[in-house]
């Protein structure tokens, strides 16, 4: 197989990786790093094994590497969002504004959140600052309707206790 076969099947090979990269990852510099490593593997294997690998055998081989890479961003995602999610990691609110019934109420509030998971502290305290279900769940890499049902249930816990 000539150089110029060679750069042309990894050339067309990245084209292809770059648009399910696209797709799986929203960052655009993360996807252009998974394609970049999935490629490097797949050159050292087909190098290592001297051009033997078909076009098609070298795709799925780029493709499940690719995926592996995918999965691997992800996992690392989501690990930053827990780590900024852990209450060890979180900022302490502000104090209360010195009025009596600010006071009352958010010590009422505070009996509500009472128990809440850190990350149900954080959708709670987005919501009260006016983003929409949707931003949050975008923000913290969750879906809309995970926000939705922990808004609702601390709704709830306001209304029993009230």
């Amino acid at each position: 197989m000539t150089s110029d076969s060679t750069d042309q099947r990894y050339e067309e090979l990245g084209k292809s990786l770059c648009l399910r990269a696209g797709k799986e990852i929203a960052c655009g510099e993360s996807a252009r790093d998974a394609v970049q490593e999935a490629l490097a593997a797949v050159v050292k294997l087909d190098r290592d094994r001297g051009h033997l690998c078909s076009d098609a055998q070298l795709r799925r081989v780029a493709f499940a590497i690719l995926k592996n890479k995918i999965a691997d961003h992800h996992r690392r995602s989501r690990r930053r969002r827990e780590r900024e999610l852990d209450p060890a990691h979180v900022a302490a609110p502000p104090p209360p504004a010195d009025c009596g019934a600010d006071r009352s109420r958010i010590a009422k509030i505070a009996t509500w959140l009472n128990g809440i998971h850190p990350a149900g502290m954080t959708i709670a305290t987005q919501h009260v600052d006016g983003m929409s279900q949707r931003d949050i769940a975008q923000r913290l890499g969750i879906s809309a309707s995970a926000v939705k049902k922990v808004i609702k249930e601390i709704e709830l816990r306001g209304a029993h206790h009230d």
